[in-house]
């Protein structure tokens, strides 16, 4: 049995010369194997659901828009715009909601000919007893052409208070300019 120096114990360990190339053909049959593998697990144009017949319609029927057609659109669009209510008039009725309400965030977003406004209103007294003030208000939001309420969130209070702790209206409303 050989001892080993201080020197030999710290070395290294290497290959024998002869190994270093069949440990390389090894790695790479390994790698070559598991990318066969990954290749064929993935889904190929085969697996892709055909398309929507339904869909595959009604691209073709506006690829054979008439002018006529295009009209019409047109002014079912004007006609549409006409009836949403202009920036001023929705701020003055945004005041005069039932029961108090109060804007927390307005943020807006302008086209040519329309003009898109995101509300956040909160409830300035939420009693369980104002529950009709609130009804009335998402119902008045919602007979407002071009108007669409997000979300209406009501969270209650303590046991027997009586009292929502929160109650918020989000909205969508699209108005000329």
């Amino acid at each position: 049995m050989k001892v080993l120096s201080a020197d030999e114990r710290m070395r290294r360990p290497t290959l024998p010369r002869r190994a270093a190339p069949w440990l390389a053909l090894a790695v790479g049959a390994v790698s070559a194997a598991f990318a066969v593998w990954f290749a064929g697990t993935r889904p190929g144009p085969e697996s892709v659901p055909p398309a929507d017949a339904d869909l595959q319609r009604k691209l073709e029927g506006l690829a054979d828009a008439t002018p006529e057609a295009a009209s019409s659109l047109e002014s079912k669009v004007s006609s549409a715009l006409a009836r949403l209510c202009g920036t001023g008039d929705f701020d003055a009725r945004i005041g005069t909601l039932y029961g108090g309400w109060t804007v927390l965030a307005q943020s807006e977003d302008s086209l040519p000919g329309l003009e898109t406004r995101h509300y956040a209103l909160a409830c300035d007294h939420p009693r369980l007893r104002a529950w009709p003030d609130i009804v009335r208000t998402v119902g008045a939001l919602c007979d407002q052409p071009g108007v669409t309420v997000d979300s209406l969130s009501l969270e209650s209070g303590p046991e027997g208070d009586g009292d929502f702790s929160e109650a918020q209206i989000t909205l969508t409303v699209r108005l000329r300019p």
